[in-house]
């Protein structure tokens, strides 16, 4: 049975060959690799054709597609749409360029699990190339757009590509996939590992947040408490340094009970780490700081395109 890796990919020239070593490096054939690829400027494309010369055979096939091919859409779930629709199999896994395999039978392991089920998740485990990436990845053992699919499950659902961010819990929701179907293997994922990394990341994400909020009022009506509960849970310690700076010009009152607010998220945030030192606890704070200047640096740009 074919098992198709779909990978979206935009500059990983970094990353995109090691992870392509390591799905021929497993154990389970036949295999076919689809790289879909956003307009990378980087050696993204020249790596993933050499790539294909060096590794193809009748067992193991590398495919590049162009998003530009398909449509004027950029984006890591148009990507995935493409890769889909373009794959030859009944087995599908999706993939980041920062994730790859460090067992040599979790394909076998996925496919093995998807004979019993539609889909499942796959565990990964952090990475650690710097004390950045270390800090970020703390504590954080899931990643659940890591997920393998027979192909039926998209018959009637695709991933919204307009979205920019969330699409994977969009999908998920709409679906309706169950992620109590857990494949017994991990996989290996790098997080941002220099502040550069981190800020465009950061950036990305504000500047795709309205155009998520619209699409999702609009189209998900019935899920939106759904995805704001997630979106509170996930970006409200974003916000708390932005209205500290704004209160602290008109109201001492409101800066006293922001700054308490933020004191607590800080204090949590140590007492749910599985590190509690000196050094946790100051990036925690560098991190609030540094997440809401360049989500807000986004947020403005993303406005600035809906103006």
């Amino acid at each position: 049975m074919l098992v198709s890796c779909i990978i979206p990919t935009l500059n990983e020239e970094e990353q995109i060959g090691f992870l392509i070593d390591t799905i021929f490096k497993q154990d389970y054939r036949p295999v076919e690799v689809l790289v879909v690829d956003g307009g990378s400027k980087d050696r993204t494309k020249e790596i993933v054709s050499e790539k294909r010369r060096e590794l193809n055979s009748e067992k193991f096939n590398i495919k590049i597609l162009f998003e530009n091919d398909f449509g004027k859409i950029s984006s890591p779930a148009n990507a995935r749409n493409i890769g889909i629709g373009q794959s030859a199999a009944d087995y599908l896994i999706l993939l980041d360029a920062d994730i790859f395999f460090i067992e040599k039978d979790s394909l076998r392991k996925v496919k093995a699990k998807l004979d019993e089920v539609r889909f499942c998740c796959v565990r990964t485990k952090p990475i650690i190339d710097s004390e950045l990436e270390y800090q970020i990845a703390l504590g954080d053992i899931w990643h659940v757009s890591l997920c393998a699919f027979r192909k039926e499950v998209f018959i009637n659902h695709r991933f919204n590509p307009e979205l920019g961010l969330g699409e994977d819990e969009d999908f998920w929701f709409r679906s309706g996939v169950n992620f109590s179907n857990v494949c017994e293997t991990t996989l290996g994922r790098h997080f941002p590992h220099t502040v550069e990394e981190y800020k465009k990341q950061q950036i990305w994400y504000g500047k795709s947040y309205l155009n998520y909020m619209k699409i999702i009022i609009k189209e998900q009506r019935h899920l939106f408490w759904k995805f704001f509960r997630i979106l509170v849970k996930n970006t409200f310690y974003l916000f708390i340094p932005i209205l500290l700076i704004i209160t602290i010009f008109f109201s001492r009152a409101l800066f006293l009970f922001f700054i308490s607010l933020l004191l607590a998220t800080f204090l949590f945030g140590l007492y749910k780490s599985p590190e509690k030192n000196a050094k946790r606890l100051f990036f925690l704070i560098w991190r609030s700081f540094f997440e809401a200047r360049y989500f807000m640096q986004g947020l403005t740009l993303g406005l600035k395109r809906h103006v």
